[in-house]
């Protein structure tokens, strides 16, 4: 299973970290897996051991302890300690007499499953369209109940929300997660948190026109091109299988690590690679995330090259890729295609905007001076003397600042439209992540 796959399994934060406190080899024994399963004998509290047996490919999983919450602790711990790559699992292809009892859910012996008829495809496939309709449905209800909640929040006037409750913003925000619109629910909370920061009515506004677009634009989701109909249904909460986008054809290219950002987003971590294609200067993001503790997915380092394939998911700008069929490279620096004065970069940005209205960052690679100004506020200067507001950590931009000395430097940026966020400073010969 996926690192993904196995975040999703997870009940709840306190099983998560329950869990990881059983990952290390001394609560277990029988420690082992063969090409399909894995299991192990977790030690409880006594003397009693925990029988536990996981499958490697599909979420299915069997453990004789009597937690209310499944996939519990026990199940949770193997997963995680064969995503590791525990040195502790020992290869057997003998399963014990213990997990040959189990059921007939789990397979005996590592088995694989027989395949499936034409007729079986098919009927799976119809109930998965069947089961994604259903969710379509649900979540144009609920886009349809949030433009009225808009309208009449702009009826009563922007100035009232400033003495609303917080139970105002999360009461909206759990309306829109039981309509299968998670990802916009995180749109009302970050609404929220900016209601009284400088600017904030006019953030408003447009928090509210993006949402307004996206409602209009899933009235007409049938009609449209098919990128765009994918854009709409992530954007509100509905993302492509991962399996899904490898299916699709990948663009093989030299891809050099340009810059990474990590953060936290409610109860989950994020990471954010962004790609460089040496040939054609194309970036492609790799998205992560992580539960807890848990480590990312893979394990990228800034500067490094790679030869791989990349597999766009399908939006109206495509932006976030899988790669596959990855093996490190050796390469020559390229010369940077960057942006040396804004007006070409606010056409480039009005550019993408036309083809995607609800994109929230562009990897951009800008060529300027960083100029510290009062109160903490930064600015990136071009050749023709005029700047962008330029953000990051306080270190990382005074570090970018002595690197400049006074002179141009090549940076990556995340540009929003208004603002750039500072990732790494490209430099003869290496990549400094900031």
């Amino acid at each position: 299973m996926l690192p993904d796959q196995i975040s999703a399994l997870i009940p709840d934060q306190q099983s998560g970290r329950a869990a990881r406190r059983l990952v290390k080899p001394a609560h277990w024994k029988q420690l082992a897996s063969n090409s399909r399963l894995l299991w192990g004998q977790c030690r409880s509290k006594g003397t009693r051991y925990f029988h536990t047996i996981v499958d490697l490919v599909r979420p299915q999983y069997y453990c004789n302890c009597a937690s209310r919450k499944r996939p519990c602790a026990h199940v949770l711990a193997l997963y995680f300690m064969y995503g590791d790559k525990n040195e502790a699992i020992r290869i057997d292809s003998e399963v014990p007499e213990w997990a040959l009892e189990i059921g007939p859910k789990m397979l005996a012996h590592g088995a694989l499953p027989e395949a499936e008829s034409p007729e079986q495809t098919q009927a799976r496939q119809l109930a998965r369209m069947a089961k994604r309709q259903k969710r379509i449905g649900e979540m144009q209800t609920g886009l349809l109940a949030l433009e009225d909640w808009m309208v009449d929040l702009l009826r009563q006037g922007l100035a009232r929300l400033s003495e609303a409750p917080d139970t105002f913003w999360e009461d909206q925000a759990s309306r829109l997660v039981d309509a299968k619109l998670g990802s916009l629910a995180k749109r009302v909370r970050y609404m929220a948190r900016i209601v009284g920061t400088p600017g904030w009515h006019e953030k408003m506004l447009e928090e509210f026109s993006q949402l307004y677009l996206l409602i209009r634009g899933f009235e007409k989701l049938d009609s449209l091109p098919g990128n765009v109909q994918y854009e709409l249904l992530a954007q509100a909460g509905l993302a492509l299988r991962k399996e899904d986008v490898l299916e699709e054809p990948g663009i093989a290219g030299s891809w050099l690590v340009a810059g990474i950002v990590t953060g936290n987003e409610e109860d989950l971590r994020f990471r954010r690679t962004w790609l460089y294609e040496l040939e054609t200067a194309r970036f492609g993001l790799l998205l992560d995330f992580a539960f807890g503790d848990q480590p990312f997915a893979g394990d990228w380092e800034i500067g490094q090259a790679y030869g791989a394939e990349a597999h766009y998911y399908p939006a109206a700008y495509p932006q976030r890729v899988l790669l596959d069929k990855t093996q490190s490279l050796t390469f020559e620096w390229p010369e940077w295609q960057a942006f040396e004065r804004w007006n070409a970069l606010y056409a480039h940005t009005a550019q993408i905007m036309g083809q995607d209205p609800w994109i929230v960052r562009i990897p951009v690679v800008l060529r300027g001076i960083p100029v510290y100004q009062a109160e903490d506020q930064w600015v990136f200067v071009d050749a023709d003397q005029k700047f962008v507001s330029l953000e990051g950590h306080s270190d990382s931009l005074w570090v970018s600042m002595s690197l400049s000395a006074g002179n141009p430097i090549t940076i990556l940026a995340e540009w929003d439209g208004k603002r750039c966020q500072l990732v790494s400073v490209m430099e003869a010969g290496r990549v400094l992540g900031l």
